[in-house]
């Protein structure tokens, strides 16, 4: 399938003639846009499950929050090696 970028998003010549001015990759800064916003919300769903498994396990906010960042320095390493 054919994208076209310039019906998809009117404001990309001026997001582009803006990148270029601060010496970027319009499409490099979109890509990283869209990756930061995929794992922000695959952060907010981790942070829903860890909420119902804390209110059904009993684990304590502090527990949790390590289990949060044990969980994201794994999946951290996973990535680093796909």
């Amino acid at each position: 399938m054919d994208f076209d970028i310039h019906s998809a998003l009117p404001q990309w010549n001026d997001f582009e003639a803006a990148a270029r001015e601060h010496d970027e990759d319009a499409r490099a800064l979109l890509n990283g846009y869209i990756r930061e916003c995929l794992e922000a919300w695959a952060e907010l769903d981790l942070h829903a499950e860890i909420a119902r498994d804390v209110q059904v396990t009993g684990y304590q906010e502090d527990d949790a929050v390590e289990l949060v960042r044990r969980i994201r320095a794994e999946r951290r390493g996973q990535g680093a090696v796909s």
